[in-house]
């Protein structure tokens, strides 16, 4: 039944095919003719209407036709797929349904003055109908899409101004569209039976030569000893191309095979006396591949030779080739047993050797195989160990199989012999469990060595634990195959040692996150760019170290290489203290060691980036020069010690008189230095100016002892302060000092306790 529907659905798509090639086949006719209609019709109506509505009329028709022109060239290509054949006869009506539309455009609004002039485009008309019959009436959609707007359009025009049309009885006019159904009919009977016949016929022959190529055996037709036709198979079989063997002779074949005379003397004998023949032989191909062939051949016509033979040929060399496998197998299998030095033994339900081979037992027992056959196998283990493998026969004989069983061998000259024993029941053609069968295999070297291995394994991990790093091995699909407990301690999250071991480096980087780990500052807090960075570095695993920070104060240097066989081994070293000592060696090189200000180098580094900001934001600086003032009488009157004491309390008013963006440094002895930034009007720099003065004018307790061994109460200090603004005195750090430098020895000379701007500034006073 499925074979029946799919021969009507090829069936069904081949004759649509073919309508449409035949469609598409006398479609450029039909386009010359329209053309030629169209000019006809431009050349009636010429003088009825503007020559350029004539004229771009005929450009339409002629474009659109062009089109449909286009189509069928493009649609003829694709007639090999049936899917898109419906969708482009769709397509292709609606190029003659916008033809048909411009048509009635024209008719509908160009009046002709004369009835004769009508009766012409009347004509025209039935001219375009009864052509698109011949040339697009297989597709009716194209036909109706092309011919109604005309028709109907004319027919509207011809009733309704038209003496004749007005007269005409309606029955009449009926006539024609029924003649024309009835012309078009006819015309498609005529032409679609042979088409489907046609189809039919290449839809069957289609059929049959997919059946006879596709099918698994070759097959031939052999007629005076030459090939008549072969299928695909059978062209493979014998290695030369299906065009190159109709035709040729049989009997180069019958050469190619071993004993090739004899088959085809044999043959010919079978044929003549039989009407069939079979032979099976080894063929050698062009390309010198050796096949076997099995063939079997019989008469067309046993009445009649002339006819010539079928014959069917099979390709039997893998059968062949598992046949001479499986003879070499068996061959091989019984070398193997007689050589192999594992023991390869059966034992009948007595526990009594009943097979075993020769080379194994030599091997294991040292003695020959004729002086083991029908002794128990607890003759050869030690006594200590009966009452264990008695127990262990029992239950293989109860229908368990056991794999990788230890047990000891006494070989002949006293020594014990470790094996490994694999074992399973014995069962007779009935399924009858009759004794034991399996194989014992010396496993002393492998124990040795397994021992050898351990001990090695032991003092790499004492070795591994007693390292002061973290210590980790990833393994070739990046999991950790080996860590020691100083990596658990400073990467991990709790976990064990054990807890560790397995995961991926991936969630490793997931217990990291866990930890809040810090992001460099280069990854400006992108998480998962780190994550894909610190990927990298590890599938890298180049032997550079790289540093970060771990999110719990401290730092850790990694260094990851890759072994020869792809694993990769990380070191991981706590390199915090280092670090401190390294942040406290900065610091000091750029604070004062008394008052922790940032001193002249780093104030320099401040200022320079302070003129660089305010340059691009068209900003100011102010730099105040700041130089206390009886502040040498401290010194002498309470020691240095209290010098000390105050020149740290004035760093700490400095500060409280700025904002947080601004910096204040010793500059050196009692002067100091404060850099505003993103100032916005240089009295902003006097306002902060007069602020210190004012803080340093206040008393600081004394809470020091003097030299003279007098506790003071308190002592009173004062500044000068020389002010110098950022462009209008210097562009430059080292400028802007010696202004400021400058008025602050303008403000000593004017008694001190008083502020000087280097210059006056337009705004100093507003």
């Amino acid at each position: 039944m499925s074979r029946e529907y799919s021969s009507s659905a090829n069936l069904a798509i081949a004759v649509e095919t073919a309508r449409m090639r035949e469609c598409y086949r006398i479609a450029p006719q039909s386009m010359l003719a329209m053309l030629g209609v169209s000019a006809l019709t431009a050349f009636l109506l010429r003088d009825e209407a503007p020559a350029a509505l004539i004229g771009g009329w005929f450009a339409l028709v002629a474009g659109l036709n062009l089109v449909r022109l286009g189509l069928v060239v493009r649609f003829r290509g694709q007639l090999s797929d049936p899917a898109l054949t419906l969708r482009n006869e769709n397509l292709y009506a609606l190029a003659a349904l916008a033809v048909g539309l411009a048509w009635a455009g024209l008719l509908l609004n160009v009046m002709p003055r004369s009835e004769a002039l009508q009766m012409a485009l009347v004509v025209t008309v039935l001219a375009i109908m009864y052509s698109c019959i011949i040339t697009i009436g297989t597709s009716l959609k194209n036909y109706f899409a092309l011919v109604t707007p005309i028709v109907v359009a004319e027919g509207v025009v011809f009733t309704g101004h038209t003496s004749i049309g007005q007269q005409m009885p309606a029955v009449v006019l009926l006539l024609l569209p029924v003649a024309i159904f009835v012309a078009l009919l006819s015309y498609r009977r005529s032409v679609m039976p042979g088409i489907l016949q046609q189809e039919e016929m290449q839809v069957l022959t289609r059929e049959l030569r997919a059946m006879f190529d596709n099918t698994l055996v070759g097959i031939s037709h052999v007629r005076n000893r030459q090939f008549v036709t072969v299928n695909a198979e059978c062209a493979r079989i014998y290695g030369v191309p299906a065009e190159q063997l109709p035709g040729t002779s049989v009997m180069p074949f019958f050469a190619a095979m071993d004993d090739g005379e004899r088959i085809a003397l044999s043959v010919r004998d079978s044929l003549r006396d039989q009407g069939e023949a079979v032979y099976e032989a080894r063929y050698t191909r062009p390309d010198g591949q050796a096949r076997h062939l099995l063939a079997q051949g019989h008469r067309f016509d046993r009445k009649d030779p002339a006819k010539g033979t079928i014959w069917v040929l099979m390709d039997i060399t893998a059968r062949k080739e598992v046949e001479l496998a499986l003879a070499a197998s068996e061959d091989a299998y019984r070398r193997l047993v007689e050589t192999v030095p594992s023991v390869i033994f059966s034992l009948d339900a007595d526990a009594r050797f009943s097979f075993a081979n020769d080379a194994g037992v030599r091997q294991i027992a040292g003695v020959p195989v004729t002086q083991v056959f029908g002794r128990r196998f607890t003759d050869f283990t030690p006594p200590e160990e009966h009452e264990r493998n008695l127990a262990l026969f029992r239950k293989v004989l109860a229908g368990d199989t056991m794999v990788g069983l230890e047990s000891r061998v006494r070989h002949r000259d006293g020594r014990l012999i470790t094996v490994s024993v694999t074992v399973q029941p014995l069962r007779d053609a009935s399924g009858h469990i009759v004794g034991i069968t399996g194989t014992a295999v010396d496993v002393s070297d492998r124990k040795r060595r397994e021992s050898e291995l351990q001990r090695t394994r032991d003092l790499l991990h004492s070795a591994i634990e007693a390292m002061s790093d973290g210590f980790i091995l990833f393994d070739r699909d990046d999991r950790v195959s080996m860590c020691n407990s100083r990596y658990v301690e400073l990467y991990g999250t709790g976990q064990q040692v054990e807890e560790i071991i397995g995961r991926h480096v991936s969630e490793l980087q997931l217990l990291a996150g866990q930890r809040t780990e810090q992001i460099p500052p280069e990854f400006l807090g992108d998480a998962e760019a780190w994550a894909r960075e610190r990927m990298r570095r590890h599938r890298e695993a180049n032997g550079h170290p790289y540093v970060y920070e771990t999110g719990d104060n401290r730092w850790l240097q990694i260094i990851k290489r890759r072994t020869a066989d792809g694993s990769v081994v990380g070191i991981y070293t706590d390199i915090t203290q280092m670090k401190r000592s390294e942040e406290a060696v900065r610091v000091l090189a750029q604070h004062d060691a008394l008052t922790g200000l940032p001193n002249r180098r780093l104030m320099n580094d401040r200022l320079a980036q302070a003129i660089a900001q305010a340059r691009r934001n068209q900003e100011l600086v102010g730099l105040l020069l700041i130089d206390l003032d009886d502040f040498k009488p401290v010194n002498d009157a309470h020691g240095h010690r209290a010098g000390d004491e105050v020149l740290r309390i004035v760093a700490l008013r400095l500060k409280e008189c700025v904002r947080e963006v601004d910096t204040v440094a010793r500059y050196g002895g009692d002067e100091f230095v404060v850099v505003l930034s993103s100032v916005n009007r240089p009295r902003d720099a006097g306002l902060v100016a007069e602020k210190i003065i004012a803080a340093l004018a206040e008393p600081i307790p004394a809470l020091w002892v003097s030299q003279h061994g007098r506790r003071a109460t308190e002592v009173q200090i004062g500044c000068s302060v020389g002010i110098a603004m950022f462009p209008q005195d210097s562009t430059q750090p080292d400028g802007l000092i010696r202004c400021a430098d400058a008025a602050m020895y303008v403000a000593k000379s004017r008694g001190r306790g008083c502020l000087v701007f280097h210059a006056p500034a337009p705004n100093a006073a507003s």
